[in-house]
């Protein structure tokens, strides 16, 4: 009778044991690899993320009064603006920044500015107006042809400005003759509380565009762009969307002293503050910046903001539970997660110093209930404004 060949059950049994064994080690280390990847890319995101509305910020801002500014202060005390017949600006204020404070939640800023270096050589009327409706006589015509836009600027220094936009240009002698009817941003004066007869002398300072954004986080969790940094165009009203996973933004006005003060350097920033009401601090911080007067604004000559970006995908803490709860809260890596970073604390380095310290970031009011599954970024950055210091 041959030997039978082959293997026994327990051999087998063995086999299929390390095979096992080996399986799940793969396993594991694969898990354990896609976490590392996960909080490496998410993170990367994030800061991306930021980085992208940061750069859109950081262009805006540094245009900010350009073709706005007085060699004693704003050209423009208000302004006179309208689009498709309707007055988006009816004598209002527009100052070249201006942050509107979001309290526990994101702050906003808009901006103002031409978009043209030609506008800080604006040429003069030569000749007064016939009423605010009439043609303008100016002194040249350049940059200035049909479809250029027109910021007529008072030299009274009381009176708003008011956007027109050049129908047709005529050459004469001296200087040239421009036409201001239809077109989406004329509109007849009646439209307006105040409207401007200018004079000669008075300036028109011509664009490709005038500029009067709005940015903001979206963190309505009802809208398909849930937090994003918008865009939001002042005149035309259109809103567009410039970074995606976007948590908060929080902004402060950068203040120099008063015109006169002996206390610091005229273009010193000695204080940075919330767009708040200051009023009953001690004087020279005793602003509503709620409310600010065009002397208040003269001040402002920097600004301070921080953008905070999440990861798009959860990571491998996906299956935790979050919880809004302080305690639970203090647990998390993120337990105090700031705009930005002031003096070393003195006691706890966990615990922010409000003293010093940017506004907190509530990131279970913004994100949600999946808050803690997420990787965070925060990145911020201080910028002069150097247009307003210039023409200041």
């Amino acid at each position: 009778m041959s030997e039978q060949s082959g293997m026994s059950l327990i051999s087998l049994m063995v086999g299929i044991f390390i095979g096992l064994v080996v399986s799940l080690a793969v396993i594991n280390t694969a898990s354990f690899v896609e976490a590392q990847r996960r909080m490496s890319t998410g993170g990367n995101a994030a800061l991306s993320s930021a980085a992208d509305g940061l750069f859109v910020l950081e262009k805006t801002i540094r245009q900010a009064g350009l073709g706005l500014m007085a060699s004693n202060g704003f050209a423009c005390p208000s302004l006179n603006l309208a689009y498709n017949g309707t007055a988006m600006s009816n004598g209002g204020a527009v100052y070249p920044v201006s942050v509107m404070d979001g309290g526990n939640g994101s702050d906003q800023i808009s901006i103002a500015y031409l978009d043209s270096l030609l506008s800080a050589a604006a040429p003069r009327l030569l000749l007064p107006q016939a009423n605010p409706d009439a043609d303008l006589l100016i002194a040249n015509m350049m940059g200035i042809a049909p479809g250029t836009v027109l910021l007529l600027q008072s030299m009274s220094g009381t009176e708003p400005c008011t956007l027109m936009q050049a129908s047709a240009v005529t050459a004469s002698s001296p200087g040239a003759t421009v036409a201001h009817v239809g077109g989406a941003i004329n509109t007849a004066s009646a439209s307006y509380a105040t409207p401007v007869t200018y004079q000669d002398n008075d300036k028109a300072a011509p664009a490709n565009a005038f500029k009067w954004l709005t940015y903001r986080v979206n963190t309505n969790p009802t809208s398909p762009d849930y937090l994003t940094l918008e865009e939001v165009d002042n005149t035309t009203g259109t809103v567009t969307v410039v970074a995606e996973d976007i948590v908060a933004m929080q902004i402060q006005y950068g203040v120099v002293p008063p015109i006169g003060s002996v206390t610091a350097p005229a273009d010193s920033v000695i204080t940075w503050t919330d767009a708040v009401d200051n009023s009953a601090l001690a004087p020279p911080a005793n602003v509503n910046w709620t409310a600010p007067t065009a002397a208040d604004m003269l001040r402002v000559r920097a600004i301070r903001l921080a953008i905070v970006a999440k990861s798009q995908d959860p990571d491998h803490t996906g299956t935790a539970v979050c919880s809004s709860t302080a305690p639970n809260r203090a647990a998390t890596q993120y337990p105090q997660l700031v705009a930005w970073s002031g003096l070393p604390p003195t006691g706890n380095p966990l615990v922010a110093n409000s003293a010093v310290d940017g506004p907190t970031v509530d990131l279970a009011a913004v994100v949600g209930a999946n808050w803690c599954h997420y990787r965070y970024r925060v990145v911020s950055l201080m910028l002069p404004l150097l247009n307003v210091k210039m023409g200041g």
